[in-house]
């Protein structure tokens, strides 16, 4: 699809039927879709680098830190919502797809009963990535989303595990999954 002279992949494959449609997929750079499960002839479309009208990127709400996305999937929570879109800066001297990774890695090792949170495509919009934690119903996934990444937000695991489960009342701890599994290919 193309927007104001810029290219954009519009995937409306999970986007719809069901009551509560996601368009995470809408207007997306090639970055969200080159992960290895959309092959496609490069040469053959033009080049999808813009993240000025990309779903995600435009309903982001800013963090302020990452220790902010417990709180954002709580009211997500109470409000019955499905996805909630977030940005967060990428701090000066971290590269942005470490970022990307490290967030991924955040959200697709947390669970909690009666729901699966999973992210959306993590969007590496330079100086910030966007991404949305989709809220489903927690289902039998015993599928393996381990990241290799460092710890490019420089994070304390324990005031994160600790703010997970002041926000939403849990015993929750988050141990960082080190695979050799990595997200980005």
């Amino acid at each position: 699809m193309k927007i104001d002279g810029k290219w954009y992949h519009l995937d409306v494959t999970f986007d719809g039927g069901n009551e509560a449609p996601d368009y995470a997929y809408f207007n997306v750079p090639d970055t969200a879709k080159d992960d290895g499960s959309y092959p496609w002839n490069k040469e053959d479309f033009p080049e999808c680098n813009s993240t000025d009208d990309c779903y995600i990127c435009k309903n982001a709400k800013k963090l302020d830190s990452v220790y902010d996305i417990p709180e954002r999937i709580k009211k997500a929570m109470s409000d019955k919502g499905r996805t909630v879109y977030m940005s967060l800066d990428v701090p000066e001297g971290a590269g942005s797809t470490a970022v990307a990774e490290q967030v991924t890695n955040i959200i697709s090792n947390f669970y909690i009963d009666d729901y699966n949170v999973s992210s959306t495509p993590v969007i590496d919009a330079g100086d910030k990535v966007c991404f949305g934690i989709s809220l489903n119903s927690a289902d039998d996934d015993d599928s393996d989303n381990s990241y290799d990444t460092d710890n490019a937000l420089g994070i304390d695991y324990d005031k994160l595990s600790k703010a997970f489960s002041d926000a939403l009342g849990i015993d929750y701890e988050y141990e960082p999954d080190y695979s050799d599994n990595n997200i980005m290919g």
